[in-house]
């Protein structure tokens, strides 16, 4: 946010903030300007029943299975415990704790999602009870079935608890394995003169959203919400002018031509087989139908060869994998083309005219060997290789995309 207000782009950027800084003093105090109009998440939790009343009355006295607890007692008294030894946390403090000091609410800033550890530990607390009762009986202590406890079986009663919570709240697993989806949406705005704030504008709870529009206020000069796109659809008759972006380089930027080119080329055959065939003609149709079909078969099967290298690449070793430069990949694509180029350009049977009906004649084109069909048999083939590779690209990982790629 500094870096926002030492940029002078204030009010410029509307931001989406996660869990991790939504609703902190830290991210907004001396910021306000820069953070007002942010729409959060941030997980719904309620307060664990009871929790605050038990950690008021804990003492050192107490509380003696907490090794770190008398470093918290001297830490918020400000005084050194009675026999504890030094550290370099109480080696400065004059003070020596009386024991009889008492935690305050006022003094304490409890932290408002508790009720998440609380849940895990009763999760598991449920998961070797259910575990405990099938397996032993409900015999007190650890029958053979248990000893060892393996974690695969654990597992298995872990994603079967259903309870409800200290908070008050139902907690299960979904069929993911996650918990419960509870989220509030929460909104940083000025509600007065230099006065800003976080309220609860939404809330998202398995998976239904819930949205007050009207609470919300961007800050923006213009009273629609703000767009979030990288760029908007282009209006017809406009192209895209930058073709130079990271993302465009790593699809194929060279090869992203050819394809479009190739798909134009399928779109021209057409003309040349609805017109009047001769021996122009005909020889137009059997080029440019092999020739514009292996055109963008091979730019797809260079593409995808190229990315499922980068895949198995990455699984083996940190190596980038050769030919996969721009040059690399058209040089590639070419080498593709020239075998139906070379099939296309061996010269076919000379066209005859043959009467089809004793009034009407028809120019045809008639072949006795296998020129015709060879010259989709290149096709078929590319076609068929660029498939394998898609299915070798959709069994990699998309969260582990490697560097090369």
């Amino acid at each position: 946010m500094k870096a926002v207000r030492r940029q002078n782009v204030t009010g410029v950027f509307s931001w989406i903030g996660s869990d991790g800084w939504s609703a902190r003093n830290l991210v907004s105090d001396g910021n306000e300007a820069e953070v007002e109009g942010t729409l959060s998440v941030q997980p719904q939790a309620n307060p664990v029943i009871g929790f605050e009343d038990y950690f008021l009355n804990l003492t050192v006295i107490n509380n003696k299975r907490n090794p770190w607890f008398v470093e918290f007692w001297e830490n918020n008294f400000q005084c050194k415990y009675p026999n504890s030894p030094y550290t370099p946390y109480n080696k400065d403090y004059k003070k020596v704790c009386s024991t009889t000091e008492k935690l305050l609410k006022r003094d304490l800033d409890f932290e408002d999602q508790l009720q998440f550890v609380s849940d895990a530990v009763m999760a598991f607390g449920y998961a070797f009870k259910n575990m405990h009762q099938e397996l032993c009986g409900g015999k007190p202590g650890l029958c053979d079935a248990m000893n060892p406890t393996k974690g695969s079986e654990l597992l298995k009663y872990l994603r079967k608890a259903d309870f409800i919570g200290l908070s008050g709240d139902r907690f299960n697993f979904d069929v993911n394995g996650d918990g419960p989806a509870r989220y509030n949406i929460i909104h940083f705005k000025q509600v007065a003169p230099e006065r800003y704030t976080w309220i609860k504008v939404g809330e998202y709870y398995q998976g239904e959203l819930r949205l007050n529009m009207q609470d919300i206020q961007f800050r923006t000069k213009d009273s629609m919400p703000p767009e979030s796109v990288c760029s908007r659809p282009c209006e017809r008759g406009q192209a895209k002018k930058h073709n130079d972006t990271p993302i465009v380089r790593a699809s194929g930027r060279e090869l992203s031509y050819v394809l479009l080119s190739g798909i134009l080329l399928c779109f021209g055959v057409t003309y040349t087989l609805v017109i009047k065939p001769n021996d122009i003609v005909c020889g137009v149709q059997r080029f440019w139908s092999g020739f514009s079909f292996t055109v963008v078969y091979a730019a797809l099967l260079t593409k995808t060869n190229r990315i499922a290298r980068i895949f198995n690449a990455s699984t083996k070793s940190a190596k980038r994998p050769s030919f996969i430069s721009p040059h690399s990949q058209l040089v590639i694509c070419g080498i593709l083309v020239s075998f139906q180029l070379y099939i296309i350009l061996i010269r076919p049977e000379r066209n005859i005219r043959q009467s089809m009906m004793p009034i009407r004649y028809s120019t045809i084109n008639k072949t006795t060997g296998s020129a015709q069909s060879s010259v989709m048999a290149a096709v078929i083939v590319t076609a068929a290789t660029c498939n394998e590779n898609e299915k070798v690209i959709k069994n990699a990982s998309n969260e582990n995309i490697p560097a090369a790629y």
